[in-house]
């Protein structure tokens, strides 16, 4: 889903990665999920400005993330 996002905004160079320790396995007993996290470098046109309004010079998106998997058998 990440990556169709970046391919449809052009970018030609993947921004976001998966946050490292944040994968998760889990299977107690229901539906088998997988847990993790995402960090999204986000663009900004004038970082100097951003960096004496806001007291930041970059600006990053954290994704958390679900998978779960349902068989019926």
């Amino acid at each position: 889903l990440n990556a169709r996002r970046e391919k449809e905004k052009g970018n030609a160079k993947a921004r976001t990665v998966v946050v490292s320790q944040t994968p998760a396995f889990s299977d107690s007993g229901g539906p088998v999920s997988l847990t993790f996290q995402l960090r999204t470098d986000i663009d900004v046109q004038k970082p100097e400005l951003l960096m004496e309004q806001e007291g930041v010079s970059e600006l990053v998106r954290f994704t958390d993330a679900k998978a779960t998997v349902n068989s019926k058998r």
